[in-house]
């Protein structure tokens, strides 16, 4: 597997209390799509979920007015006890969307999409509020500063190196 999209799950489902599991995800990115106004899977459960996910990249993405059935072809009146306030096309074109978006962006490498998913679509988009983390990428001082150290040990060695072979002979 290269990366995933889950839609309307957490780790707390059919279950009422214990500590979560943390997600032990192995570098594979994977993102969380949760409607605000879901009655089956707590937003809050899956903010959970998602705090657990161990590495990056990884994004939590909020739809605002979506319920539980925001992804489907019409909602469940009678499992969900919470109307949706974003109407269905909606929702299942901005769920579809920002999944294909975080898939394309972190499995396929494109950097328009990892872009967006991770820096700029939330502000663009009003029908979603996106938290994310990706692989800190090092500051260039912070590389040169340890490529430095790295030189400054070599030279020590080797001036060592060479005192006790003179020493040897």
């Amino acid at each position: 597997m290269k990366a995933g999209v889950f839609y309307g799950t957490n780790f707390r489902i059919g279950q009422s209390s214990g500590g979560l599991p943390i997600i032990d995800n192995d570098d594979i990115p994977i993102a969380l799509v949760q409607g605000n106004r879901d009655g089956v899977a707590n937003p809050a459960n899956a903010q959970e979920t998602y705090a657990g996910i161990q590495d990056p990249p990884k994004a939590f993405i909020t739809i605002p007015g979506a319920n539980h059935y925001g992804i489907t072809n019409e909602d469940n009146l009678i499992r969900e006890p919470n109307r949706p306030t974003l109407e269905q096309d909606v929702a299942i074109e901005t769920i579809a969307r920002w999944s294909a978006l975080f898939l394309r962006g972190t499995a396929l490498k494109d950097k328009g999409a990892f872009d967006y998913v991770f820096n700029s679509g939330d502000a663009l988009d009003p029908n979603v509020s996106v938290e994310s983390v990706t692989k800190p990428i090092p500051e260039y001082t912070s590389v040169v500063s340890l490529l430095g150290l790295g030189v400054i040990g070599a030279s020590s060695l080797l001036t060592n190196m060479q005192k006790l072979v003179k020493k040897s002979t």
